[in-house]
């Protein structure tokens, strides 16, 4: 049976999960989207760091996790990141799932063997 582990809003300027598990997260470098974009997170690329993300902490919710689910509405440029990629979801080492430079979508996890 699926189970929704992270349901975030981000709504107010803040990545509050709407779920039982409360696996909130910490907003970096992130800008509160407004008119059709309001309720949405603008990220960026660093200039002198790792760039924007909303990052959640470990909890016993997501951990043992068998599958990912990811459901995302994204908006980018038609340059899209340029030379980097824009990530859309990231497990640290464990998976990604990503728009490449030349704008197509990319999907790795890293499998037993330890390589991606």
């Amino acid at each position: 049976m699926d189970t929704i582990v992270v349901d975030h809003s981000y709504a107010l300027g803040m990545a509050w999960d709407k779920g039982r598990f409360r696996n909130h997260g910490a907003l970096y470098e992130t800008q509160s989207g407004n008119g059709f974009f309001r309720g949405s997170l603008s990220f960026a690329p660093g200039r002198n760091s790792p760039g924007s993300a909303v990052v959640i902490p470990p909890s016993k919710s997501l951990e043992d996790i068998g599958a990912v689910k990811v459901r995302s509405l994204v908006f980018t440029t038609g340059v899209g990141g340029g030379a980097r990629r824009q990530n859309i979801a990231e497990g640290h080492l464990s998976f990604a799932f990503f728009i490449n430079p030349d704008l197509s979508l990319q999907g790795t996890f890293l499998n037993s063997a330890n390589q991606w």
